[in-house]
């Protein structure tokens, strides 16, 4: 049941996803001035990468909590908690990898402290 259901989400993303965000991109841009425009987009774009995230600590459950985290370390997977946040939790009980840190490294590069201000403590 659990892979039928994976099969038919990932076919109707594809499907939809060109024309769902075209249809807001152009809704957006009639309802709002310019200004407003890049606002709301610019959160649309935000909410879409913290989605995304998500999907991808489920989607890399086991690869990313072997190669990235010590085995006592705190485990990718939560539906509910971003990359970010793991890796967040895990810098500061020091159980990354090399690896780990590496990808630390050129977050905050993009973005100062972005792991440990990613923490999701409710999760």
């Amino acid at each position: 049941m659990g892979t039928l259901l994976w099969i038919i989400s990932i076919a109707l993303v594809a499907a939809v996803t060109p024309l769902c965000y075209t249809y807001g991109l152009v809704r957006t841009m009639i309802n709002n001035n310019i200004l407003q425009w890049i606002r709301v987009i610019d959160r649309y774009h935000y909410t879409l990468a913290v989605s995304f995230d998500q999907t991808g600590n489920v989607f890399a459950t086991y690869l990313f909590s072997d190669i990235m985290i010590k085995s006592s370390g705190h485990k990718f997977g939560n539906p509910d908690e971003t990359v970010s946040s793991v890796l967040g939790k895990n810098q500061m009980n020091k159980t990354l990898t090399w690896l780990g840190l590496s990808l630390v490294w050129v977050l905050d590069k993009i973005d100062r402290n972005h792991s440990i201000d990613a923490i999701e403590e409710d999760e």
